[in-house]
């Protein structure tokens, strides 16, 4: 097997579900937490294919938002544990039941991330999805990273903001989400200096050269070719708004609009200020 599926986050009931499929098709590493319920733990521990990681929750040291720290802290320790050349990460509160399309695509690509199109905003720019994504162990290894030092470096309430990859304020929200924070860094690493050239290009080619740099680091794997799936939504502002979704339609007609194709990254769909409206 050429692929290691990494289950990452706090354990739960769809976390075992996820090791079975996963465990179908490649290696599996689920990287959890001392805090998680012991009984789920023996339960993950009971699959004799699934390797476990237990990484210590200490709170309060870095820049955490939206528990970017914790994720890539996690996903970082399961990488340094694969022995395959590809890896796929995938939520421990989420799950798809057809993995073929995700294989088939990183293997495809080696020299770009694969990842679903849940989240991958069609209003902003640099924010692919991080529910499910993949590539070689050693480019995932680069991308989290090269993000997870940058947590590293900033103190627990100090914003991390755009202006430290040199993109203009306004093309970001106020403080980098998860999704943004690791493109620019796989940007990064690949010494691809996109962010700057939002300082001195007028908007519509700053776009297009964004869109063909996006097709060229990125490759798409839509939610309707996963089988059956869940997958989550819980910072979602709207208390009477939809936290999770099993069917790409429902994911398509939601508010926050998912892309279908990288070719939909184009000036007419972004919104800006971003700052104001994320």
């Amino acid at each position: 097997m050429y692929t290691t599926f990494i289950i990452q986050g706090p354990l739960t009931s769809d976390t075992l579900r996820s090791v079975k499929i996963c465990g179908k098709h490649g290696n599996v590493i689920v990287s959890c937490w001392n805090t998680d319920d012991p009984q789920l733990l023996q339960k993950v521990h009971d699959f004799n294919y699934c390797k476990v990681i237990i990484n210590t929750l200490i709170k309060g040291k870095n820049y955490n938002f939206q528990n970017l720290s914790f994720q890539l802290e996690s996903t970082v320790s399961a990488l340094e544990m694969c022995d395959t050349e590809f890896a796929v990460k995938i939520r421990s509160d989420e799950y798809f039941t057809r993995l073929y399309p995700i294989i088939k695509s990183v293997e495809d690509n080696p020299d770009k991330i694969s990842c679903c199109n849940f989240l991958f905003r069609k209003k902003f720019l640099f924010h692919p999805s991080d529910h499910m994504f993949g590539g070689t162990v050693e480019n995932m290894s680069r991308m989290t990273k090269e993000a997870y030092g940058i947590c590293k470096s900033k103190e627990k309430n100090e914003k991390l903001r755009s202006s430290m990859f040199n993109l203009r304020e306004d093309y970001a929200p106020p403080a980098l989400p998860a999704e943004m924070l690791l493109c620019l860094s796989w940007l990064k690493v690949n010494d691809d200096d996109i962010a700057s050239k939002s300082n001195t290009l007028t908007m519509q080619d700053f776009i297009k050269q964004y869109r063909e740099l996006m097709k060229k680091r990125y490759a798409l794997v839509r939610l309707s070719d996963l089988g059956h799936f869940l997958v989550r939504f819980k910072t979602n502002n709207n208390i009477n708004g939809p936290t999770a979704f099993t069917c790409e339609k429902q994911v398509l007609d939601f508010e926050v609009e998912s892309i279908t194709s990288l070719d939909e990254l184009d000036s007419a769909s972004l919104k800006f200020p971003m700052a104001a409206s994320y």
